[in-house]
C-alpha cells in the first residue's frame, strides 16, 4: 500500500533509545531532533509539522518516539483516513496517562469516534487543517494544552476531531523528560496562565475539556 500519511517522529537525546526500537517498525519517517536544535516542545512539534507537509502528503502524523507503531498500523490508518473527511484524527493511545474522559471510548461498531478533542502523542492533521490554523499555539512552550486548544480551533471551522478505533498504540510517556514531575508542575502553570488569557477562566466549559 502506498501510505499516504508521513510519519514525522518527534526525537531526544534522552529516549533516542526508543527512536531506534519505533524506526525499525517503520518503512518510511522522517526525524525531527529537538535535542539538536535546542526547540522547547511547541516549536519542535510544528517544525516537525512543517517537515512533513514538505513531502506533499495529505496526512502528516507527529508522533512522540516513545510508542509502539508499525507499518501496518500506518496502512490501516491510511487505508480509514482515505475515507474521512479532513480532519485532526488519532489512533486509540493506552498508558497510563491516558484515563481522561474524552479518550474514552466505546469498541463498537465504529470506525471512528468523533470526540471534542484528543491528545497529542500521535495527531494525525489533515493539510487543509495545517493551512487553515498553521501550528500549535506556541505560547504553550511545553505541550501542555496545544491539543486542545488546536482541537477546539479545528472544530470551530468544522473540521472532524476523531479516534480511530480499530488501531491501538502503547505510549510509554515522560521518556525525553529528566525528572517528569518538575516538567509536569511547570507546564500545567504555564497551561493555566496561557489558556486562562486565551479564553477565560471558564475555558474549560467552552473547550470542552471534559465532555
Amino acid at each position: 500500500m502506498n501510505t499516504n500519511i508521513q510519519c514525522v517522529i518527534l526525537s531526544h537525546d534522552l529516549s533516542q533509545k526508543f527512536t531506534d526500537d519505533l524506526t525499525k517498525n517503520l518503512n518510511d519517517y522522517v526525524i525531527y531532533d529537538s535535542s539538536f536544535y535546542g526547540t522547547p516542545f511547541a516549536i519542535s512539534f510544528n517544525l516537525a509539522l512543517s517537515l512533513g507537509l514538505d513531502y506533499g502528503h495529505d496526512w502528516v502524523m507527529v508522533c512522540n518516539n516513545d510508542i509502539t507503531l508499525t507499518q501496518t498500523d500506518l496502512d490501516t490508518l491510511s487505508e480509514i483516513l482515505s475515507q474521512c473527511p479532513a480532519g485532526v484524527y488519532s489512533p486509540r493511545v493506552i498508558g497510563a496517562g491516558h484515563g481522561h474522559k474524552h479518550m474514552e471510548w466505546n469498541l463498537g461498531s465504529d470506525v471512528v469516534r468523533k470526540t471534542s478533542w484528543l491528545e497529542f502523542v500521535c495527531p494525525i492533521i489533515h493539510r487543509q487543517v495545517a493551512s487553515n490554523i498553521g501550528g500549535v499555539d506556541e505560547n504553550f512552550t511545553m505541550g501542555y494544552g496545544v491539543d486542545c486548544d488546536y482541537c477546539y480551533r479545528a472544530r470551530q471551522l468544522n473540521f472532524n476531531v476523531g479516534i480511530i478505533q480499530p488501531v491501538q498504540i502503547q505510549h510509554f510517556e515522560h521518556k525525553s523528560q529528566g525528572v517528569h514531575l518538575e516538567y509536569r508542575k511547570k507546564a500545567e502553570r504555564e497551561m493555566a496562565i496561557e489558556i486562562t488569557k486565551k479564553y477565560g477562566s471558564d475555558w474549560r466549559k467552552l473547550l470542552d475539556f471534559y465532555p
